[in-house]
């Protein structure tokens, strides 16, 4: 198999992919609210009732803490 096709396989899989998740939105995507931010990073409930107050994802809230400790440990 060319290098050509491989780069085709792996565009349209990445488009195809984009469509998914896309299509599979649970919630639309919005900007972080300050307010959100402090929930998520106070963590005082768990993060699968924090997601039904908030209106986002599990893994999206655990990737926004992720984000933020990280910002905070540079500044």
């Amino acid at each position: 198999m060319n290098t050509k096709t491989l780069e085709e396989k792996k565009k349209l899989k990445k488009e195809y992919n984009k469509k998914y998740y896309r299509e599979s939105q649970i919630y639309k995507r919005r900007t972080w609210s300050i307010r959100e931010d402090n929930m998520v990073l106070a963590h005082d409930i768990p993060d699968k009732e924090l997601s039904s107050l908030i209106k986002r994802s599990v893994g999206n809230i655990q990737r926004r803490r992720s984000v933020l400790k990280k910002s905070m440990r540079m500044a």
